[in-house]
């Protein structure tokens, strides 16, 4: 019997797509990685690089499709949700084999299909879901809360290929104030926002710190190991005994400036321990009231909070690690997983009966593809490296810092091993080094450090398991007497964000650690992911060279070979348009730019290998792109070399040797 293909979307500022044949995950891969801008929006009207990558990967068309499943956020009769606009998919439209599925719903059939648990309690929490115009009859009749709004948390009962909705919270739309003006979080407004959900919580302590509410709460969480909390949780919130969360005001009514951090450094460490007790206490309560209600003693927590390291760790060591399952991409890109196995249930197949040990979903790079990339870049050495396990390792044990770039990339949020930006975590002067020089990051945000799996127990408050911390998706206390040996991967608090790695899972990853293991006699290395600032984790050989050029790295190891920057001082380099960069009239879209630091007034049109992608431009870096001759050096520009190395990065300049 010829096995099923079906493409799942994820529509998302988190989108993305996965392609399966049968229960099998071919490919995915987030959109923002293809694009080069960071929670880029996928509107299932428009078409998608991720989806022609998918295909592209697969050699397939969407004629061969037996499903294209789509898990909306926006409400699915708006115009950014119309798949019958979008030429790309219009086949599979025309012939009826498209259709959307709710947000939480995606996020649950995620969670269960890769957790490999043959029943499980799911709990899903997030800042939005889908509207309740948008969720089946069987979910609507679960529904309790604001009547008619918006999924902010549900609970269901998984069994085979079975997903209950067991309960299910509507919150008011998080994006109407109480006096019924509307913002969102990529606007600006004044004071912290108001919150009816927990995800949403989070997200305005988040944006009254680093007017961020999306990449703010990583912060928000480092923030709180470093003070105790200065509001009760009753401020934030309550968790009946029905089970249903209300929240209060009392919390933003403290805060109705826009003083950020570093500003009151002790207010704001206090608030973010604050909200990180609040989030915690209602997790807690929300995630036994999910294994009463089903009857399960095993759970599946997805969704945006379900990235809180903190909290799950707090649940694996309640539960056990091999009770508790958070799918690596537990954000909104992991929805289309979701979608793609909703659509493979629909068709009456079952989905892998074993948890997922991976999340390396893209696709390769040759060898002759990542030396023809090499050799047509001019700031970089290549050559074949025999044994790139003891040479990177080597390199890391002397102080170097080295990008380790394998195989598919990492699909979800996480660099594990694939992507990765590797360093002696015995070197406390790697932290601020990777901080100041390639992150540009605050000094309090930590770095991780990925250990055997074996070896884990011994220097973290960590079970030894397999199911204990692969995806890098826990939070935990380092030993007593461990950290001094370690400071660069040990947060203020004495904790550290761990990976686990195992020889089954991550094998040549596994294997440099192992080798430095021996090199060191510590078994662990600092990783983190390889972009910089505000920018997506690269997926091409090609970034990750010119990663290395400007962060600079000592050098970056592929499977079979190893490049090393020719020259570091960027200010010396000769930048230049990319082919094909095009300047167009400002695109209207619905989607405002995350960014609100910036005013975007140009635009520009760069082609890619699966489709054209338009960037918005901010006046300073149109002045860059319209003074870039190819012959001028960064530093007779006359600009940052920062705003060029900016443009450098999201694929509108390329960099080239001065030739005088």
């Amino acid at each position: 019997m010829t096995e099923p293909l079906i493409l799942g979307i994820a529509a998302s500022h988190n989108g993305g797509a996965c392609l399966l044949r049968g229960s099998e995950v071919l490919v995915a891969i987030q959109e923002e990685r293809l694009a080069r801008q960071k929670r880029i929006y996928l509107q299932p009207a428009d078409p998608a690089l991720s989806v022609s990558y998918c295909l592209d990967r697969a050699g397939v068309t969407v004629d061969d499709l037996d499903a294209v499943v789509v898990c909306t956020q926006e409400p699915q009769g708006s115009r950014a949700n119309r798949l019958d606009l979008n030429p790309q998919l219009r086949p599979a439209v025309e012939n009826g084999r498209a259709y959307p599925i709710s947000h939480h719903y995606g996020h649950a059939v995620s969670a269960f299909c890769t957790s490999g648990y043959e029943d499980a309690a799911i709990l899903v929490i997030d800042g939005l879901g889908s509207p309740w115009a948008d969720l089946s009859d069987e979910e609507r009749a679960t529904c309790v809360g604001a009547a008619e709004g918006w999924e902010s948390i549900s609970i269901y009962r998984a069994s085979g290929t079975e997903m209950v909705p067991v309960e299910k919270q509507l919150a008011v739309d998080l994006y109407v104030e109480p006096d019924g003006g509307r913002y969102r979080w990529d606007q600006p407004h004044t004071g912290m926002p108001r919150f009816r959900t927990l995800g949403g919580m989070y997200s305005a302590v988040s944006w009254q710190l680093f007017e961020h509410g999306l990449e703010g709460p990583g912060k928000t969480m480092s923030l709180a190991g470093l003070n105790e909390p200065s509001f009760p949780v009753s401020d934030f919130l309550s968790v009946e005994e029905s089970g249903l969360v209300t929240f209060r005001d009392t919390v933003p009514e403290h805060f109705t400036d826009d003083v950020r951090w570093p500003e009151r450094t002790d207010a704001y460490t206090a608030l973010a321990a604050s909200v990180q007790a609040a989030l915690e206490h209602a997790v807690i309560a929300l995630a036994e009231r999910a294994l009463a209600l089903t009857g399960s003693t095993r759970l599946c927590f997805v969704g945006g909070v379900a990235l809180n390291g903190i909290v799950n760790d707090i649940l694996a060591k309640r539960l056990g690690p091999e009770n508790v399952y958070v799918i690596p991409a537990a954000e909104d890109s992991g929805t289309a997983i979701g979608a793609a196995y909703a659509g493979l249930w629909r068709l009456g197949r079952g989905h892998p009966a074993n948890r997922v040990t991976h999340d390396f979903h893209g696709a390769p790079y040759p060898n002759d593809v990542i030396r023809a990339e090499a050799e047509s870049n001019p700031v970089v050495r290549w050559r074949e490296e025999r044994d790139p396990v003891a040479a990177a390792a080597g390199r890391v044990a002397e102080g170097q810092i080295v990008g380790w770039f394998r195989g598919g990339a990492e699909f979800g949020p996480r660099a594990l091993g694939h992507r990765s930006i590797i360093a002696d975590p015995r070197r406390a002067e790697n932290k601020l080094l990777l901080n100041s020089r390639l992150k540009r990051r605050e000094e309090f945000r930590p770095f991780a450090p990925a250990v055997l799996e074996e070896y884990a127990s011994e220097w973290f408050d960590i079970e030894d398991a397999p199911e204990a911390s692969p995806f890098m998706l826990r939070v935990a206390a380092v030993l007593p007497g461990k950290t001094e040996l370690i400071p660069a991967v040990v947060h203020t608090d004495g904790t550290a964000r761990v990976q686990t790695v195992s020889r089954e899972g991550n094998p040549d990853f596994y294997r440099v650690i192992e080798e430095f293991h021996r090199l060191t006699g510590v078994p662990m290395l600092l990783n983190t992911s390889m972009n910089g600032r505000g920018e997506p984790i690269v997926e091409r050989p090609f970034e990750a060279m010119q990663l290395a050029v400007t962060a600079p790295l000592d050098a970056v190891y592929f499977e079979e070979s190893v490049i090393e920057p020719l020259e570091t001082e960027v200010a010396k380099l000769t930048p230049r348009h990319v082919n094909g960069l095009a300047f167009i009239e400002m695109p209207g879209t619905e989607f405002m730019p995350l960014d609100v630091s910036r005013q975007y007034d140009h635009a520009v049109s760069v082609p890619t290998p699966w489709g054209p992608v338009v960037h918005r431009l901010d006046k300073q870096a149109q002045a860059v792109l319209e003074a870039v001759d190819g012959e001028r050096t960064v530093a007779e520009l006359g600009f940052s070399t920062g705003e060029v190395v900016r443009l450098q990065r999201i694929g509108l300049l390329e960099f080239r040797p001065y030739l005088p």
